[in-house]
């Protein structure tokens, strides 16, 4: 759900000047996914809008405050970590917060480590590409940044598809030039 606010935001923002027929469509589609979702299947269409008819309180959310509460009591697990991701076949210290299985996997300084490396590839990504291509990594990093509120979300299938979007642009770019020599 996350995944389809911010490419409807992202949508709306590289053509803001068609506002209108943005919205009519998204309007339509919403309303035709909601139908389609509940006449198929009343438990799909329970579970998908929850959280709205339950007015904010539902399992998953209440499940995910009480992970928060689980966070290291030692200072070598804050700063280094225990090493261990999962325990037999849960997550270990049974929390699926991406951010927290972090912290107990490598620590605080890991933590860091892991963000800075994405960071660095966001910045490369970025580099000389077209504002429509910055704006869409831009939305793919905060996309990343917000999933893993939730869970630990796997970034570098979705840098590399980046990366080679980026190189097949750069190479059109190439041709075309070469073209109108």
């Amino acid at each position: 759900m996350v995944a389809g606010v911010i490419s409807i935001v992202y949508y709306i923002y590289i053509n803001r000047f068609r506002i209108y027929k943005i919205y009519k469509g998204i309007i339509v589609a919403l309303l035709s996914f909601i139908i389609l979702l509940k006449s198929i299947n009343k438990k799909i269409y329970n579970w998908a809008f929850e959280l709205f008819i339950k007015r904010g309180e539902t399992d998953s959310t209440n499940v995910l405050k009480n992970m928060w509460n689980i966070i290291p009591e030692d200072i070598k697990t804050w700063i280094i970590g225990d090493g261990k991701w999962m325990e037999g076949k849960k997550y270990y210290m049974n929390t699926d917060v991406g951010y927290l299985r972090l912290v107990w996997y490598v620590g605080i300084i890991g933590l860091f480590i892991y963000f800075y490396y994405l960071f660095f590839i966001y910045k490369n990504l970025v580099k000389d590409s077209s504002k429509e291509i910055k704006t869409l990594i831009g939305f793919i990093f905060i996309f990343l940044l917000v999933v893993n509120i939730k869970g630990y979300a796997e970034p570098f299938y979705l840098l590399f598809c980046l990366y080679i979007l980026k190189m097949r642009l750069k190479l059109n770019e190439s041709k075309l030039k070469n073209m109108q020599k």
